[in-house]
């Protein structure tokens, strides 16, 4: 089977968005649990509720832009022989 070069371009840039997107989420929950752990250990520091929630909301982004991503380098394996990717399977990568 000859390589189709512009699917195999269409899935390298589509798989490493999702794997971009799929680590920046993993900083923002570890340094989100990091905080929150911090904040557990003082009670006389006020818990940041806005900086929380605007930490969750980056994160669900970073979801997104993944499985965005996922499904395009998944539309494109099949057109250059290469395999699927899921989001679990990336992070094993890592």
């Amino acid at each position: 089977m000859e390589t189709n070069y512009t699917a195999l371009g269409e899935y390298t840039a589509s798989k490493r968005e999702a794997e971009d997107a799929l680590g920046r989420r993993f900083a923002i929950l570890n340094n989100l649990g990091v905080t929150l752990a911090r904040q557990a250990e003082r009670p006389e520091q006020p818990v940041d509720a806005p900086a929380g929630h605007a930490a969750l909301e980056e994160a669900a982004r970073m979801e997104a832009i993944a499985a965005q991503a996922i499904a395009r380098a998944n539309a494109a394996a099949p057109r250059c022989n290469e395999p699927a990717i899921s989001a679990s399977g990336l992070m094993r990568r890592k």
